[in-house]
């Protein structure tokens, strides 16, 4: 492929040009809903981690005041500022390992995909260079 944009460039094949301006039209609509619907599941992701600390801050403190009623109000803002920053490295740390993962994944589905273009020009009639 050219590295010069469609409109400066004469088409190889009008009918293909046409079809791949159909595709990218499409391939917007398609982009835009996925946009939306991944907002969407950002913005509930984010409700329930919210939700879910909360809960999780409120069970901490009831449990602390009860077992360990005796300590001044510095040491339980020691031991309550311990376990909120164990509790963010350990999130971080599994979300960091998903996101890599996710990564790779991506990484090795473009590769494919890249390879897939290069297999599909040499096998098209009239793009052979000789």
């Amino acid at each position: 492929m050219s590295d010069v944009p469609n409109f400066q460039r004469e088409p190889e094949n009008p009918e293909n040009e046409l079809f791949q301006d159909e595709m990218a039209a499409g391939d917007w609509a398609h982009s835009a809903a996925a946009g939306d619907q991944q907002r969407k599941r950002g913005a509930s992701t984010l409700l329930v981690t919210g939700l879910l600390m909360a809960v999780t801050m409120f069970s901490f403190e009831a449990a602390k005041q009860s077992i360990f009623h005796h300590l001044s109000i510095w040491q339980s803002h020691g031991i309550t500022i311990g376990f909120s920053t164990i509790t963010a490295v350990v999130v971080a740390s599994i979300l960091l390992r998903v996101n890599q993962r996710r990564d790779l994944r991506l990484a090795h589905e473009i590769s494919q995909r890249r390879l897939m273009e290069v297999d599909i020009r040499e096998r098209k009639p009239g793009c052979r260079d000789g």
